[in-house]
């Protein structure tokens, strides 16, 4: 009598014990197994055609090649997810199909602005550093002519701040690599103390409201953590992922430091153009002879041309600079789309980085000048606003500018929030900003507090390394001035606005620099909201993370039969 196996009901098949000589006829086949159990709101759409495979004959699948794997498989990092649905299509099919066809220059009204912008710029550019002072580019190897601002001290200081605050955002995404974990949690805490210390230095220079907000803010920030250290871990994971796609594509590293020169060499020109416009613009003033409450004269300026120059100015650079970090942030998103959506790395494209710069800088070109334009635009009437509160001696006006400056700060915060993820939409399928937007909506919708969750802790992260970059750069200014003591600084008047300029300068660079990971994070988020199936086969630790901890939407399925030798518990565990 020949002895079958026990039976194993788990996959669906049973073996009985009977003579195959003697025996009687084998009993009928098992019922079929249940369906699989979908989440409630996809159980409808997916039960019709469950049922219709039963009646074609057809088995339930768990997942995708069953076949045995040619090599053995690492327990320890494999995941495995529950079945696709019926009518699953892989998003890497949707972005084929939107690739595939005739490519379309989106949002073209406002590549056509940009660039009209860029030309009147250009234009203005030539004229103003025409009109600085000759010394300031003349050097006979010595620092004789340095007793003014504009000399060649000055452009050797600049190129001191550029080059420090380069080094060390490179050597702050090299840290993040290596200890992703520990710096969310101190970038968390850095950011409770460095709000309860600005409260306190208002409070002890006597600004009693600012001071009391700032505590106040302070105290609940460090309140929530006791709501956000759940998205800890996964947030970890996206760090991780994200380190860990930035170093398997090196281009995106180069195409970062690209933008990092790019974006340095504009704040440099732009401080030589504004420098320049004092002199050049000098013959539009008029002044007219005054007399005070005591009699005494004096003299009254004003130059109306020169304020709407500085207003364009302020617009073209913020407009500009918004440009060049989406360019930057939509081509590293293509990146992260081909490596989640194509994971057995079978690229449409010899080159995913190169491919998606490409496409950044022509079919959606327009869409990412759209998108800066609102928020340049916003950036604009804020700064105006920032210096009427400064300016103006009215206190209503002040207090107005103030509220207005607020009020436009919110608006920035969520608009700049939203294109983001826009951008992301952008590079996956070369949408319109429009159409773009109406799909950062709808994912918003549906993944609610754990987006802006994820993007608050790793802002966290990208924010200490800002802070840290602009700190380093103050310091290199401070130490520049104090051991080179030029000319025009011989009674320490400019010590202040050089160490200003370089605080600034440095977070500058710092932001175009973490780019990367912000852009990375976001791409990340939406992959794993467009199709996680995919996610889980390209990265199966992120896949992990997602099942753990959110277990509701992301369900580990049953072993396939190749994993057979462990029992379900073991299965789950290996997550």
């Amino acid at each position: 009598m020949n002895q079958y196996p026990q039976s194993n009901p788990q996959y669906g098949y049973e073996y009985n014990n009977y003579n195959s000589y003697g025996g009687g006829p084998p009993p009928p086949p098992p019922p079929p197994p249940p369906p699989p159990q979908y989440p409630p709101s996809q159980q409808q759409q997916y039960q019709p055609q469950y049922t219709q495979q039963q009646q074609q004959g057809y088995n339930p699948h768990y997942g995708q090649d069953m076949a045995e794997p040619s090599e053995p498989l690492d327990d320890k990092h494999f995941v495995f997810y529950e079945p696709h649905p019926p009518n699953y299509t892989p998003a890497s099919k949707q972005l084929e199909s939107a690739r595939s066809s005739k490519p379309k220059f989106q949002d073209k009204w406002a590549a056509i602005v940009f660039l009209l912008n860029l030309a009147l710029f250009v234009v203005l550019s030539v004229l103003f550093i025409r009109a600085l002072p000759s010394s300031m580019f003349n050097s006979n190897g010595s620092r004789a002519n340095d007793s003014e601002f504009y000399s060649w001290t000055t452009v050797v200081m600049l190129a001191v701040f550029i080059v420090v605050g380069f080094v060390v955002s490179i050597c702050y995404l090299m840290l993040i690599k290596f200890v992703a974990g520990p710096i969310l949690v101190i970038s968390f805490w850095g950011s409770v103390l460095f709000t309860l210390g600005g409260g306190a230095y208002y409070l002890a220079v006597r600004i009693w409201f600012a001071g009391i907000i700032l505590i106040i803010f302070g105290l609940l920030y460090a309140l929530s953590w006791f709501f956000w250290k759940k998205y800890i871990p996964f947030s970890k994971a996206v760090l991780e992922s994200v380190v860990g796609t930035i170093s398997k594509f090196k281009s995106t590293m180069f195409v970062s430091l690209g933008f990092i020169i790019i974006s340095s060499l504009f704040g440099a020109l732009w401080t030589l153009v504004f420098a320049g416009s004092f002199p050049y613009l000098k013959k539009y003033e008029s002044c007219t002879q005054n007399r005070d409450r005591n009699g005494r004269v004096y003299q009254s300026c004003t130059n109306a041309v020169q304020y709407v120059t500085w207003v364009y100015m302020a617009f073209s650079f913020y407009w500009i600079i918004q440009v060049i970090s989406s360019v930057q942030h939509t081509a590293i998103c293509g990146v992260f789309a081909t490596r989640f959506f194509f994971p057995r790395n079978d690229y449409p494209y010899k080159s995913p980085m190169l491919s998606a710069l490409r496409r950044s800088l022509t079919y959606s070109f327009g869409s990412i000048c759209f998108g800066s334009l609102i928020i340049a635009v916003i950036q604009t009437i804020r700064a105006i606003a920032r210096n009427l509160a400064h300016s103006d001696d009215n206190f209503v006006c002040q207090i107005l500018a103030m509220c207005l400056d607020c009020i436009l700060g919110c608006i920035e915060g969520i608009i700049n929030y939203i294109t983001d993820y826009a951008y992301v939409y952008v590079s996956f399928y070369g949408r319109s900003f429009i159409d773009s937007a109406r799909s950062t909506f709808r994912m918003l919708s549906s993944t609610g507090i754990d987006a802006i969750a994820n993007d608050s802790l790793i802002g966290n992260v990208l924010m200490l390394g800002g802070f840290f970059c602009a700190t380093l750069c103050a310091v290199a200014a401070y130490v520049y001035v104090s051991v080179v003591k030029p000319k025009y600084n011989s009674t320490g008047s400019y010590t202040v606005p050089i160490v200003i300029i370089a605080f600034l300068i440095g977070l500058s660079i710092s932001t175009i620099a973490t780019t990367a990971i912000k852009s990375g994070a976001k791409a990340t988020f939406v992959c794993v909201a467009e199709d996680h199936y995919s996610v889980a086969e390209a990265d199966p630790d992120l896949a992990a993370a997602l099942s753990r901890y959110y277990p509701q939407k992301f369900q580990l399925g049953n072993p396939p039969p190749y994993l057979s030798h462990l029992n379900n518990n073991d299965y789950h565990q290996l997550a």
